[in-house]
């Protein structure tokens, strides 16, 4: 059994290393049309499972597999402006809202909950100030105790974000930082976001997101701002809720092919994925599976499958 189950790792790794060789006939289709993400935990479908439509190749609807969905606006320039989130009997939940500076880039995030959604939770801020070398990020709480959170990103000289830093805590600037991640890069991919993560890609593209389509030609930056402290929780469960959308980050060169993370010293992540084509070389398939494990004992199994459709 257990050289069974070392053959099936052995022949996922090649797949996600030789992914331009799965590509299949194309279609007289060429406009995106749908993206279906199926999400299997323990091999059943979750609820978090999705349904993208797009009109004019713009993100209209997001719709979930528990009845709630996402309705997107965009402002004069096509960039997302507000995303409504509505639960099954078509009552509005909360609006998240974003703003941009004149170059395209976020310089807020405003989530304001209704009180159909919660009757205590308050608006949430994430407001972003550009510098030459450095992004200054605020997390802001505007409840009855008002309370926020202070990040410096720090820039390299391709403004890729290369270090971020915990730096201050309501109106309170640290004397020393105690709290600090760093991001690797390796031609222009991001191989790690901290010390033990272990990220690999392979020789694709990333030109295949859906995300460029809401936030521009900054979209991989404006996508890595949006996902850093997420308000809303993405994951699907609550041993590895950080590291099933890190994986997300697109902000490097390539398309992901691994990731492994060490976790509270006792909890294994990994996630490997694979790619698959049309000859016109239009992505038709993702497949993403996530395993979190501790010593030989399985806690999670997460599959991913996101399928494209064009019309």
């Amino acid at each position: 059994m257990k050289k069974i189950i070392s053959l099936l790792i052995a022949l996922l790794i090649v797949s996600c290393t030789n992914d331009s060789d799965n590509v299949v006939p194309a279609n007289k289709n060429t406009t995106l049309s749908t993206i279906t993400k199926n999400y299997y935990l323990n091999g059943n479908l979750n609820h978090k499972s999705s349904k993208i439509y797009f009109i004019n190749e713009k993100v209209s609807v997001v719709r979930f597999l528990d009845g709630t969905y996402d309705d997107y606006k965009y402002n004069s320039d096509n960039l997302v402006s507000s995303i409504l989130k509505y639960n099954s009997a078509n009552t509005l939940l909360f609006t998240t809202n974003y703003s941009y500076d004149n170059l395209d880039r976020i310089t807020k995030i405003e989530e304001i909950p209704t009180t159909s959604y919660s009757v205590t939770q308050k608006v949430k801020i994430r407001n972003f100030a550009y510098y030459q070398n450095k992004i200054v990020f605020i997390r802001e709480f505007p409840s009855q105790e008002f309370y926020s959170y202070t990040y410096e990103l720090l820039l390299d000289n391709n403004n890729k974000i290369i270090k971020n830093n915990w730096i201050g805590y309501n109106e309170v600037v640290f004397s020393n930082i105690p709290s600090s991640y760093e991001y690797i890069y390796t031609n222009g991919n991001l191989t790690s976001a901290n010390i033990d993560d272990e990220i690999s890609y392979n020789d694709l593209k990333n030109d295949y997101s859906y995300k460029k389509t809401l936030f521009g030609k900054e979209w991989k930056q404006n996508s890595f701002l949006a996902n850093l402290y997420p308000d809303n929780e993405k994951s699907i469960t609550s041993y590895s809720s950080y590291y099933y959308w890190i994986t997300e980050i697109e902000i490097s060169e390539n398309l992901i092919s691994a990731y492994k993370k060490k976790y509270l010293e006792q909890f294994n992540f990994n996630m490997t994925a694979s790619y698959e084509f049309n000859d016109k070389k239009q992505i038709l398939k993702e497949i993403k599976n996530y395993k979190v494990t501790t010593g030989n004992d399985m806690m999670d199994s997460v599959k991913l499958e996101i399928i494209y459709d064009y019309q």
